[in-house]
């Protein structure tokens, strides 16, 4: 979408936004028109038609503001998602190159290597882009690693690319993939605990809920002849 020709106080948010769902690599197709037409123009729209057909503000309201956010929470759910694979592939990703070093392969060698066991397609092919950037950079690491980890927004991709910047420096590479492995066991146990907990709770609620279906099927036909006995004793 060209925002060459929108005004100057519009422009900011456009490429802002435009630039994030890039960087994200479109999720679910969202280019930045879809992404505005689904978020301001249908929720008008399906605002307007609640209103015509439940003439009821409160339940329109409430439309238009689930619609609007709609975008924003499928987009969440699958940086969600993508973080986990991004952890686990950046964990093969360290162990192949950690293998590979130890066995006196270069660092491009190794990194080319370890392209083979990402699962993330998206992350394979930024991935791939890198480390051709890379080589054709003449092997510098601090001109190719940080467009890698724009497109992936995410603490333990920073610290990746902060690790192997550092290391290039101080040329200790193999014990600071060690040390950054570590740090991704720690996040993938975190990750892996809260997603316990969350299916707990959802076991909890869904249980909860249908014992209270089942009680609502007994006692309903129980309350209904209480209910006709009373009031044929008051009659």
């Amino acid at each position: 979408m060209n925002v060459g020709n929108v005004p100057y106080f519009m422009k900011t948010y456009l490429l802002k936004k435009q630039k994030y769902l890039s960087n994200l690599g479109n999720p679910y197709g969202f280019n930045l028109r879809i992404y505005l037409i689904i978020k301001y123009f249908l929720s008008i729209i399906f605002f307007i038609i609640s209103i015509i057909n439940k003439n009821n503000l409160i339940i329109s309201i409430f439309i238009l503001i689930v619609t609007f956010y709609i975008p924003n929470i499928l987009i969440r759910v699958y940086k969600n998602n993508e973080k986990i694979l991004v952890i686990k592939d950046l964990r093969n990703i360290t162990n192949s190159v950690i293998i590979s070093l130890s066995a006196s392969l270069t660092l491009y060698e190794a990194l080319k290597s370890s392209m083979f066991v990402v699962a993330s397609p998206r992350l394979r092919k930024e991935f791939e882009i890198f480390i051709v950037n890379y080589k054709a950079n003449g092997y510098s690491l601090k001109s190719t690693i940080n467009i890698l980890k724009q497109k992936f927004m995410y603490y333990e991709m920073e610290l990746f690319a902060s690790t192997l910047l550092n290391s290039e420096i101080d040329g200790n590479i193999l014990q600071s993939l060690e040390k950054f492995n570590l740090i991704l066991d720690i996040s993938y146990s975190k990750y892996l605990s809260k997603e316990n907990s969350k299916r707990l709770l959802y076991l909890t609620l869904g249980t909860i809920l249908s014992l209270f279906n089942i009680i609502v099927i007994v006692m309903y036909p129980i309350f209904i002849e209480v209910s006709n006995n009373l009031q044929f004793i008051f009659k």
